[in-house]
């Protein structure tokens, strides 16, 4: 890879709700020198993709557009939405301590969240569902990988 990172356009299918709330989302990612790109950050809305999965990507006029994907990373991709004022902090703080990543998206209240291959799976998801019995957030799974 080459150090930089370039954005890449991926299209969104809304439902009926229209949800997602955006008919795309930008995806910062790593050129390779096989001229494939490696997702850099956690996706918000774009499903079935992970951080360090490897994708292509087509130029059409100055805008990369996502082609395919070529490789998954051992990632998985979770959204938490905060249904509960003041929980944020709290829950990000306990997902980045199990090595997670975490993004949030406050004008939604919404949490996109990378559970790397190496992160402890069973007690990051024991965790989100505690919190989703107390009623503090609900989760979207959106790109599961884990076994």
């Amino acid at each position: 890879m080459s150090g930089r990172i370039v954005k890449v356009h991926f299209r969104l299918a809304q439902d009926e709700s229209e949800y997602p709330p955006t008919d795309s989302e930008f995806l910062w990612c790593a050129p390779t020198e096989r001229g494939t790109y490696v997702v850099d950050n956690i996706p918000f809305f774009v499903r079935d993709i992970s951080v360090g999965d490897e994708i292509s990507a087509e130029k059409i006029g100055k805008v990369l557009h996502f082609s395919s994907l070529i490789k998954q990373s051992r990632n998985s991709t979770f959204r938490v939405l905060l249904k509960m004022r003041g929980v944020a902090e709290r829950i990000q703080q306990k997902l980045a301590n199990m090595g997670c990543g975490v993004e949030l998206m406050d004008k939604l209240s919404l949490l996109a969240v990378n559970v790397p291959e190496n992160a402890p799976t069973a007690e990051v998801l024991s965790f989100l569902d505690e919190e989703v019995e107390k009623g503090n957030i609900g989760i979207e799974e959106s790109s599961v990988r884990y076994q």
